[in-house]
């Protein structure tokens, strides 16, 4: 009985010598704890790390694309003198005729908000026809300083504003008989209706020519035998150093690429009521314009003196290449191929964007050099220099389809800045 006695002792303290201690439990939960606390960091660590490579491969990746795609259009393309003297003219927004783009991209969309018809109108009296041209003339300065000249003895008989291709406005001419540097377009007899006008396709290169007067019996003053190429003026692009926008046409003059930037939209990302830069959502967009050679009406089923006189003068969304457009075709009938192609109707018509909704554009600054036709300005020695662009570029990760499974005010730091020159030489 004693025996069994101390062997059930012995079993007993046997089972109790082989349970944790409270010292030896404390040690086991403090390393656990640490474990688990080096596993929890090192996965979180992970996961942070994750999303920086996705955002950055996808900033990366996107930008490279857009600067190849940049590449490719240069290639083929040259500055477009006619738009951003068009542009120049008409203005960005209300209250800025007269320059190109002198206004605070922050405060507005991104980008102009007047339509210039895209040289397919001309607006600079008070009515808008479709591409009518006008010519610049010195002569009437001098013989008629106070008063407007008698068209109907020594041109062509007819007001501006009468839509008829050819009418004259006067070139400034100081007391030393030199012509101002600005073309015509400024100094017509009302000067003020020169606001917010449109300018037709080829209306840059006419700047350049004074048809003076009417020497061959004709009803017209140009294209006699007194015209003089001046060779010089106007400047194109007044601010060329904050371009905003990008206008270029092909080597062969029959297509045009236009770019901006548009912001499309914006979110509050860290919730502080307040609107970041970047938290705005600006994308490119381009449009794609092919030229036609169908004048005054812009219809191939009109044909008038000046259908097809070898010069493009109507510009429609070039459809071929899924840019479409909603006024007016260039054909009547809905059955010919090219009832599709139609010309833009606003300021927004036919623009498709170039980014992804997952990069925003914080800017777009274009320098351009010369300011004018180096082509056109052969007097001018300073200008004879191939064209160039220099594009300053800053890209951002923009986090909103990632919003709930990630930080995006963490991921809105992410951005790349580029400087490139592109050489552009017409030919």
């Amino acid at each position: 009985m004693k025996k069994r006695k101390l062997n059930l002792i012995f079993k007993i303290s046997t089972k109790i010598s082989k349970a944790f201690t409270l010292i030896e439990m404390a040690i086991t939960v403090t390393i656990l704890a640490l474990v688990l606390t080096v596993v929890i960091s090192i996965y979180f660590q992970m996961q942070k790390l994750r999303t920086d490579i996705f955002a950055k491969s996808v900033l990366i990746k996107n930008t490279s694309s857009l600067m190849e795609k940049l590449n490719l259009i240069m290639k083929n393309y040259t500055i477009d003198y006619e738009e951003y003297f068009n542009r120049r003219i008409v203005g960005c927004n209300w209250d800025n005729w007269g320059n190109n783009f002198t206004w605070n991209v922050d405060n507005y969309s991104g980008y102009c908000q007047n339509f210039d018809g895209y040289g397919n109108e001309n607006s600079i009296d008070s009515e808008t026809w479709n591409n009518i041209l006008y010519y610049c003339t010195s002569k009437w300065t001098i013989d008629y300083p106070d008063e407007r000249p008698n068209w109907q003895e020594d041109c062509e008989g007819n007001w501006p504003w009468d839509g008829i291709s050819g009418s004259n406005y006067i070139y400034y001419q100081d007391e030393n008989n030199l012509i101002s540097g600005s073309g015509c377009w400024e100094n017509i007899w009302w000067e003020w209706q020169g606001a917010w006008k449109k300018q037709s396709f080829w209306q840059y290169a006419l700047q350049f020519w004074d048809v003076r007067k009417n020497t061959d019996a004709y009803l017209w003053c140009k294209w006699d035998d007194d015209d003089i190429d001046l060779g010089k003026w106007p400047i194109a692009i007044g601010d060329n150093l904050h371009v905003k926008e990008l206008y270029l046409i092909s080597k062969d003059e029959k297509k045009r690429i236009f770019m901006r930037r548009k912001l499309i939209g914006r979110e509050d990302f860290n919730n502080d009521g307040i609107i970041q830069t970047g938290e705005k959502l600006y994308k490119l967009q381009i449009l794609k314009l092919r030229g036609f050679d169908i004048w005054f009406w812009h219809n191939l089923n009109i044909v008038d003196s000046t259908f097809n006189d070898w010069k493009i003068d109507t510009w429609a969304c070039d459809y071929q290449e899924w840019f479409k457009c909603n006024w007016n075709s260039i054909v009547n009938d809905n059955a010919n191929p090219f009832y599709e192609y139609k010309l833009p109707k606003d300021i927004n018509d036919g623009w498709v964007d170039l980014t992804i909704n997952d990069l925003t554009v914080q800017n777009f600054n274009l320098a351009i050099f010369p300011t004018v036709d180096p082509s056109l300005t052969w007097q001018d020695t300073w200008v004879q220099i191939y064209p160039y662009i220099r594009i300053r570029l800053t890209t951002q990760f923009y986090p909103t389809n990632y919003r709930k499974k990630l930080n995006p005010e963490r991921l809105i730091q992410y951005k790349m800045n580029l400087q490139t020159t592109f050489s552009v030489k017409p030919y």
